[in-house]
């Protein structure tokens, strides 16, 4: 049994002192009303840039001015609608040097021809989730970058990571909580770590990609991916539904892409400390060495104590001590190839359990204790074999080590992946084409629980057809053949239309099939381990999806809105047996359906935004109801636990660029469903964050102040139980905050 007793200094005054940052917000935010009234009432002109290269028009390159951008389309043409007076744009095209240049905005409409330079490809490829091979551009925009195309990946921009990395530079999980529809959710109450829900799906649905590239495992259940630095991320790609046709079986509720930064942007250092005793060291580098060669590489030192926020004998809150090393290599012989190279370590033990030495009610001591080691390699070639036709190569191996423990018991597992596919895009007039092969192998192997351990090996061909009949629509089909060693052979097919009538709307309306591989990692298990689970024989989750997502633009203005179903039939769940747990697939289908919105809305030096998601989501769960003589199983539909019905968010920022940056958010969250605990729904809460900024030359000075009203869960419902569950869990689900209120302070340097 490992020892976890820890000792913690408790830290004065955290909530007088994140008070009065949130005070301070609201009366500087107060000031630039009377300047920004003159501003709305200014004319506005029409710029359209044309762009090409040797008088051949390029489309598909990302044009910026200010707080709006666009891409070209086919006939080389952007265009723009801004207020008068003069206006930079900075032209980013694929394998040509970025352009910029300064215009005067009149009234009426100005045309402005922008003839490109070819440059040499400075190493930098990244592989989007929606299979495009772009390169990075140098300098990101300052709003979310949108690419017309039929698949609805959603980009988290420039502003949301400084605030990540402000709040929690050891962490990627508040970028993710900034989407709609998406929710991070704590796995246990102990060191089982958080999951990624898209949608109101199981975490194990989300499949998480690092640069195109299944770094982090197959599937995320059975590891922390959330524990990954933002200092080196550059954006931030989703996709929410059924994404069996492009991801294979492990993707029903959607995909999360972590796309790194170039090496042509500056380096970077964050030390942060925190009023629960954390401290964060993240330092990253990068470094051109000759027009052919780049690197860039990311370290990181991260700490926390445990603590008894509530008194109750148990840590809520996690004690942890992580190590994470990642170099990444590029390199380009020129602008038709290049490749790019990444690997990876992380070291991790976290604690927690009973607190010092308080114990149980059954008066023993527990620990929940979890010691993970990473590692990873992998790399992306693009090799343009002729003007229409490309060829990428993409491949990854992983392996985890992990120990948990659950009370006197512990645990091992080994979990490796390897992965491989190569694809060939090839463009033909209005017509796209895409197809390749991939081979996925997952092994997990439970050293103590032998008879939960699997080894999925799925051969697949993949093809995809991107139509454009017209300049403002395309229609995409594509299809995808598994051949699955344990569940059998499928095909996940996938229709998509994109509509842009005009430049201010556009529509898309999608459809799609998939399947899911079951293993014994679920959010429940990953709460109690395997040893109480019996086994049973698993068969395949089918899903089928349907979404209309409809976007505006309007000036400033940004308005998404997304409607979406999707059914799972033969779902996983957890059946309860007297004192035993089996894992089998009901009958019944389980159903997601909802509403997701966002809207954002900037106006120098303010920037609003606001998201809203409604979740309905049911599941079957199995009983059994027992007699005299008799024992027979029955099947009752409920709401999925751990969803809530609506969430809201709502962010106010003023910011003067390069001087100081101030903002407050506030979210809501509705209702939730549980299912271990004699309360049937949770108590709605509201929680608000505080963030500060100030340039001094090359230094950012920071402070943030999360959940200043405090919230935390045992403030409604004990989290500690009285009696240990079927499963030997000693706490309830984590429904609501646990580390309460919580400020960070800390220096940002970019040289």
């Amino acid at each position: 049994m490992k020892n976890s007793l820890h000792t913690v200094i408790r830290p004065p005054s955290a909530r007088t002192f994140a008070l009065a940052i949130f005070t301070t917000s609201f009366a500087l935010l107060g000031v630039p009303r009377a300047a920004n009234a003159q501003t709305t009432q200014s004319l506005t002109g029409t710029i359209i840039l044309h762009v090409t290269a040797n008088s051949i028009p390029i489309s598909g390159a990302t044009i910026a001015a200010g707080t709006a951008n666009s891409v070209t389309d086919r006939s080389g043409n952007a265009k723009f609608t801004l207020p008068t007076g003069r206006r930079t744009f900075r032209v980013i095209p694929v394998g040509y040097s970025p352009e910029s240049l300064a215009v005067y905005v009149g009234v009426g409409t100005t045309n402005v021809n922008v003839p490109l330079r070819s440059a040499p490809a400075l190493p930098g490829v990244v592989v989007a989730t929606t299979r495009d091979v772009r390169r990075v551009p140098d300098a990101p925009t300052s709003r979310p970058m949108t690419t017309i195309r039929p698949t609805n990946a959603a980009v988290t921009d420039r502003d949301v990571l400084d605030e990540q990395s402000d709040g929690s530079p050891g962490s990627v999980s508040d970028l993710l909580m900034n989407a709609s529809g998406v929710r991070v959710q704590a796995l246990s109450a102990g060191s089982a770590g958080a999951g990624i829900r898209i949608r109101g799906m199981p975490s194990r649905y989300t499949k998480i990609l690092s640069d195109g590239l299944p770094l982090y495992g197959a599937t995320p259940e059975g590891l922390d991916p959330l524990q990954i630095p933002a200092i080196d991320v550059q954006r931030v790609e989703l996709i929410k539904g059924v994404t069996s046709a492009l991801y294979g079986p492990s993707a029903l509720s959607g995909v999360v892409n972590l796309v790194s930064a170039p090496p042509t942007s500056p380096s970077e250092a964050i030390v942060n400390g925190t009023t629960r005793q954390g401290l964060d060291a993240t330092i990253w580098q990068t470094h051109t060495f000759t027009p052919r060669w780049a690197a860039t590489l990311v370290a990181a030192r991260n700490s926390q104590n445990s603590d008894d926020l509530d008194g109750d004998g148990w840590a809520e809150v996690t004690g942890y001590k992580r190590l994470l090393v990642r170099p990444r290599v590029y390199w380009s012989r020129s602008e038709r190839s290049s490749w790019f190279m990444t690997g990876g370590w992380t070291s991790e033990n976290r604690w927690s359990g009973t607190f010092e030495k308080a114990r149980l009610p059954d008066f023993r001591t527990y620990s929940d204790d979890a010691d993970t080691r990473h590692a990873d390699v992998g790399t992306v070639g693009r090799i343009q074999l002729d003007s229409n036709s490309l060829l990428t190569i993409r491949a990854s191996t992983s392996r985890a080590w992990r120990t948990r423990w659950y009370g006197e018991e512990s645990e091992r597992d080994r979990r490796s992946t390897i992965f491989t596919e190569v694809s060939l895009k090839k463009s033909l007039g209005e017509h796209t084409l895409v197809g390749g092969a991939a081979l996925e192998r997952d092994q997990y192997v439970a050293l103590d629980v032998r008879n939960q351990s699997y080894r999925f090996t799925t051969p697949a061909l993949f093809a995809e057809h991107v139509w454009t009949p017209e300049s403002w629509v395309t229609v995409t089909s594509s299809a995808r053949l598994d051949l699955q060693s344990e569940i059998g052979d499928f095909v996940s097919p996938r229709v998509s239309v994109f509509a842009h009538p005009t430049e201010q709307w556009t529509a898309r309306l999608s459809a799609a099939k998939g399947v899911y591989a079951p293993t014994p990692l679920t959010d429940e298990t990953e709460g109690f381990g395997l040893s109480h689970i019996r086994r049973s024989n698993l068969e395949a989750e089918h899903a089928t999806g349907y979404s209309l997502d409809i976007g505006h633009v309007e000036g400033s203005l940004e308005l998404r809105t997304s409607v979406h179903r999707t059914v799972v039939t033969h779902p996983l769940t957890l059946r309860t047996s007297g004192d035993q747990l089996q894992l089998v697939n009901s009958d019944e289908p389980a159903r997601t359906q909802g509403v997701d919105a966002s809207a954002r809305y900037r106006m120098r030096p303010l920037l609003f935004t606001a998201t809203y998601s409604y979740i309905d989501a049911t599941r079957p769960e199995i009983g059994e109801i027992v007699g005299e003589d008799f024992r027979v199983d029955t099947t009752m539909r409920r709401v999925m636990p751990l969803n809530p019905r609506h969430s809201l968010s709502l962010a106010l920022a003023h910011e003067r660029e390069n001087n100081r940056l101030i903002g407050v958010e506030a979210r809501f969250v509705g209702r939730q469903a549980i299912s271990d605990t004699v309360v049937t729904y949770t108590q709605p809460y509201v929680t608000i964050d505080a963030r500060l900024e100030k340039h001094v030359k090359r230094a950012i000075l920071f402070v943030r102040g999360r959940n200043l009203t405090n919230v935390h869960q045992s403030q409604f419902t004990p989290l500690l139980r009285r009696a240990s569950g079927p499963a030997g869990q000693w706490t309830n689900d984590v429904w609501a905050p646990l580390d309460g209120l919580v400020v960070n302070a800390g220096l940002r340097v970019k040289y």
